[in-house]
Order: structure tokens, then sequence, then C-alpha cells
């Protein structure tokens, strides 16, 4: 059985084009398992969690809305690469803080903020997270801002109402 407008019959063509695809795909996983030749030495790296310096949250929420959370820090070192937001949210809280990747380098220097003012200048470290109001009630907003003496972990907290 032949297409009108093709002279290759339908259960001939199917499998070569898989073929093709199978073979295209095998060529790609031996280039990538081939082209890492392991001479290459490992530059340590490890997961740290920033402090929040200061946030921007709205004053109060209305139900069906999403707002932006903006959340400011500062890098410590030029080793410190942003890596997104941490999370932990619960019926009525969010509980968030910046994540960092710090890769392990001899030429690690300290990042200066001059006059530093959450949310003054334009290329200023900021992360931002929507949050959606689903329901009536409130929520209470928790940003890490480190650990104490102790070792314990301190936060920023406020709790914004949210009405309809």
């Amino acid at each position: 059985m032949t297409q009108p407008f093709c002279n290759v019959p339908i259960r001939i063509a199917l499998p070569q084009r898989i073929l093709s695809m199978k073979k295209l795909l095998l060529l790609f996983i031996a280039f990538c398992i081939f082209s890492c030749t392991g001479d290459e030495p490992e530059t340590p790296a490890r997961y740290e969690l920033i402090p929040v310096e200061t946030y921007q949250v709205p004053e109060a929420l209305v139900v069906g809305n999403t707002y932006l959370i903006q959340l400011f820090y500062k890098l410590p070192t030029t080793c410190y690469v942003y890596n997104g937001i941490y999370f932990e949210n619960g019926t009525n809280s969010v509980t968030a803080a910046i994540q960092s990747l710090v890769v392990e380098k001899q030429s690690c220097q300290p990042v200066v903020y001059p006059d530093y003012n959450p949310g003054s200048l334009p290329d200023q470290p900021k992360a931002v997270f929507e949050y959606y109001a689903a329901a009536e009630g409130q929520v209470h907003f928790k940003f890490w801002k480190g650990k104490n003496e102790q070792g314990q972990d301190t936060y920023h907290e406020i709790t914004v109402p949210i009405s309809n």
C-alpha cells in the first residue's frame, strides 16, 4: 500500500526514519561520553545559604491575585554565585532563603557594596518569587537572616493579611 504522492510503502519508511533517529541518538551519547577526558581537575564546590538582608512584601494581599516578593542579599565573595531560592511552604506560611553555589578558588575576592540600601541600585542582588493569595486569612513570611551565637536559625518575620 502506498500514499497517493509517495512511492515508498508506509511500513518501510517509518522504521528507516526511526533507525536514523536511533543512530543520531547513539552518536550523540557516544560524543558526550568520550568528550569528557577526565584530565581536567575538578574545582570543589558546595551549596550554602546566604542571609536575606531585607525584603519587599505588600502590606496586604487580595484573594485571587499573584504578588512579587523581593529578597535582597549580599554575596560575600566573588566565589559565591546565586543559585535560586530555597522554600518551605506551609498552610499559611512561607519560609525562604537565598541559595548559592560556592566555588572553592584561591582568587576569591570580597564583594564590596557601597552605601548598601536595598532596592536603590539597579544592579543590586535580589531574588524575586511569586506568591498567589489563594484564600482569605493571613500568610506568615519568614526570610532566613542567618544563625545566632547559639547556632540557631534566625528570620525576618512578617504576617500579611489576605482579604477578599
